[in-house]
């Protein structure tokens, strides 16, 4: 039979040494059948959530600084976008704006109306697109070297 407070003690003991950030991981390492961590309701217990997410948050933190400090496009941009607002995401996933024919004064952004995007200026979308452009020219670059 299984103790129940003991059970308990190791789980937080495991989450913490092995930087456990899932149930399932932490479940495979503890002396107890999953059935039985669920029926004692430790997917719900508070220690073990905060634990959980404390190592979640940890982790996140050292990606962050390791893709801050990367020299990689395809990372730098995983990087911004997570550090984006929602307008500047928008305008990452769109398509690259087309080029205003020759002579015609247009708003070459006029596909980001009705995006939020409204009250940037021009050369804040082409500054913001640059980024992006010379990121992916980048990431090409290295895919084909």
């Amino acid at each position: 039979m299984y103790n129940k407070e003991k059970i308990l003690e190791q789980s937080l003991k495991i989450i913490r040494k092995e930087q456990i950030v899932f149930l399932d991981d932490l479940i495979s390492l503890i002396p107890c059948s999953k059935s039985t961590f669920y029926e004692w309701c430790y997917n719900q217990n508070e220690s073990i959530l905060e634990a959980l997410e404390a190592n979640k948050s940890s982790l996140k933190r050292s990606l962050r600084n390791k893709w801050l400090k990367s020299d990689n496009a395809t990372v730098q941009i995983a990087l911004y976008k997570l550090l984006s607002t929602p307008i500047e995401r928008s305008i990452l996933c769109n398509k690259e704006p087309t080029e205003p024919k020759e002579g015609v004064q247009v708003n070459v952004y006029k596909k980001y109306e009705n995006t939020g995007l409204e009250h940037l200026e021009n050369e804040e979308l082409e500054q913001i697109a640059s980024i992006y452009k010379k990121a992916e020219d980048r990431r090409i670059k290295r895919i084909v070297t």
